[in-house]
């Protein structure tokens, strides 16, 4: 199996659904950099104070809480002489 070629490739990119080709760019340096040189084909583009919708697909912003207990005895212990 061969590899496509940089034109080949960029074509692939550019007619890839959108939250897909976002995706698989964020998992891919080199596609990344590829990805930023080819226009996007988008038929929705919606933002609002917490949200961004693409193509009917939404990413919401937000934050998230994590609750942990209080640092055990030996793990301060560590951390105490990893400063010293």
């Amino acid at each position: 199996m061969t590899a496509l070629t940089y034109l080949s490739l960029r074509c692939v990119l550019e007619y890839l659904e959108a939250n897909r080709r976002l995706q698989i760019a964020a998992r891919n340096r080199a596609l990344s950099r590829i990805d930023k040189s080819v226009p996007f084909h988008i038929s929705l583009l919606r933002f609002t104070d917490d949200e961004i919708t693409v193509n009917n697909i939404s990413y919401t912003f937000g934050e998230r809480h994590f609750f942990v207990p209080e640092t055990p005895e030996n793990m301060r212990k560590k951390i105490k002489r990893s400063k010293d």
